[in-house]
Formats: C-alpha cells, sequence, structure tokens
C-alpha cells in the first residue's frame, strides 16, 4: 500500500514539474514545433502519410497540433511523459519480480523530457 503511494505522488510531482516548467521556462518550445509540423483533416492527407511516414507519425501530427493552446500542449506532453514512467516502472517491476523503490523509471521520464530541449528537432 505503501508503495502505491510512491507511484501516485512520483506521478503528480513529474506531471506537475513537468507542467510548469513547459509554461514557465520553456514556453517557446511546444511553439516552435507546432509551427514546424502539419495536419490536415482530409482522407487524402491520411493515406500519403500512411504510405510515406506510418501511423505513428501520423499521430505525432494529430498531437502536435494541441501545442498551440499552451497549457494543453504542457498537459499533452506532461501525461505522456508520466505514462512513460508508469510503464518503465511496471516493466521493471515485471522483469525483477521486485517493486521499484529506487524509482529508476522516472530516468526514463527525464531523459525524453530533455530530447525536448532541443527546439531544433521533434523527438522520434
Amino acid at each position: 500500500m505503501k508503495y502505491l503511494y510512491i507511484r501516485i505522488i512520483t506521478s503528480v510531482c513529474l506531471f506537475a514539474l513537468c507542467m510548469i516548467t513547459l509554461l514557465t521556462f520553456q514556453e517557446h518550445v511546444l511553439f516552435y514545433q507546432e509551427q514546424h509540423s502539419l495536419f490536415l483533416y482530409t482522407g487524402e492527407y491520411f493515406n500519403h502519410m500512411l504510405k510515406v511516414k506510418g501511423l505513428p507519425d501520423y499521430l505525432g501530427a494529430f498531437v502536435i497540433q494541441f501545442y498551440h493552446i499552451p497549457a494543453l500542449g504542457a498537459a499533452i506532453v506532461s501525461g505522456l511523459l508520466v505514462a512513460v514512467y508508469l510503464l518503465t516502472e511496471s516493466i521493471i517491476r515485471r522483469l525483477t519480480d521486485r517493486r521499484d523503490l529506487l524509482q529508476l523509471g522516472v530516468a526514463a521520464s527525464i531523459a525524453l523530457y530533455f530530447t525536448l530541449d532541443n527546439i531544433d528537432e521533434t523527438p522520434r
């Protein structure tokens, strides 16, 4: 039960820290990435993206269009980073049959967050 509280507190802290950082110190990053992405609501664009780049790039372009609204973009990125933390923590628990008391799953989320810091390229 205590471990569940640790996971919840870690998730909330990670989400809040990412939101605050993206809305204050790095508000330019989401705006820059949104301005360099295109998403169209047409069947022709969908078919072209599936043939050329695939479904992950199509879904990525769909999500990036919401970066235009700073709070929504920061919430999406923060939520995805929390999901990466929870998935990594779950994988560690299944591989080792032990709880991750050191919270090593946070390292994967933090590393992914630092890839957002570089505005010259979108993380892929």
